[in-house]
């Protein structure tokens, strides 16, 4: 608590000593002969080292250099360093092979052109890039569709999930959903109860459970989804742990056996018991009787016999 509002260019404060005690640790004096006064622990000890170094240089060639001067070459060397790193590892991933990528490699992974090939060569090493970058859409969309085209089968992830900034932004879930469906589930939950894109998400395969509550405990949004697509509900696993928060009435689960006899067996229990229900379902698929509770299966076999 001590530390909020803490202002070190205020006047008061002439020495770490007169310092809240919370941020004392982190700075330190500077001495009277390089001005006085406090700063950060780290520049001061780097701008000490400099002056020793200064210092040895002076003694051991006579070059006369303040430690102002050794800061700005080790700054420039520094700089020559990173420059030399980026375009080493660009060469190497542009040549296929993949390079050390992860959030403690300085400059790669703020490098938007490193980051444009990384994901070009895996589409998962989005999840690598700086915080900026994952709000890039050209990079976000080249990392899913190489993604996609590298795991055409695999479901419920897509790097996706790493563009947090994108995920809230309803034009780009549309786009990304027209790549793969799976970026729906990543999407901001208040586009998780946007209609359109619910309608989308059912029509390319999410099911019911994954659509926003104010969505899917609305009997007329469930009604078109079923029409969209019946398979809808066969991975709602709230219907088979009696957690009905899907809103189907008996009107619609005959409907939905009538398409589909063996979607009997994902419908809510109370309609997987309705004998009307379990009739149409295996007038359907005769199959599906075997979704029928073992308690009803001899009283709907008297009644499909005596019709």
């Amino acid at each position: 608590m001590e530390k909020e509002g803490f202002d070190p260019t205020n006047e008061q404060y002439k020495k770490v000593k007169h310092l809240p005690y919370g941020v004392q640790h982190e700075y330190k004096d500077i001495t009277e002969e390089d001005g006085g006064g406090f700063a950060i622990k780290e520049s001061v000890e780097n701008y000490e080292s400099a002056k020793q170094a200064a210092a040895i240089i002076k003694n051991i060639t006579g070059e006369d250099l303040k430690a102002e001067d050794v800061l700005l070459d080790q700054f420039i060397k520094g700089e020559e360093k990173i420059t030399k790193e980026k375009k080493e590892a660009l060469k190497t991933l542009q040549e296929g092979s993949s390079v050390r990528l992860d959030f403690d490699t300085i400059g790669l992974t703020e490098n938007r052109e490193i980051m444009m090939q990384a994901v070009k060569n895996n589409g998962a090493n989005l999840q690598y890039a700086s915080f900026e970058l994952l709000g890039d859409k050209e990079l976000v969309l080249k990392a899913v569709r190489r993604y996609k085209n590298d795991n055409p089968k695999k479901y419920y992830t897509t790097p996706f999930k790493y563009a947090v900034p994108l995920q809230g932004d309803r034009e780009f879930v549309m786009e990304i959903m027209d790549i793969d469906a799976s970026g729906f589930y990543y999407a901001a939950d208040h586009l998780k109860s946007d209609e359109s894109i619910a309608l989308k998400a059912i029509s390319l395969g999410i099911g019911l459970e994954y659509i926003g509550y104010s969505l899917r405990s609305n009997k007329e949004f469930v009604r078109k989804a079923v029409y969209a697509n019946v398979d809808c509900i066969e991975s709602s696993v709230s219907f088979r742990d009696e957690n009905n928060d899907i809103a189907i009435d008996k009107e619609l689960a005959i409907d939905i056996v009538n398409r589909k006899g063996e979607s009997l067996y994902f419908l809510p229990w109370n309609l997987k018991n309705d004998t009307e229900v379990i009739v149409v379902a295996i007038k359907n698929n005769p199959e599906s009787i075997k979704y029928v509770p073992e308690s009803i299966k001899k009283k709907i076999i008297s009644i499909l016999k005596n019709n």
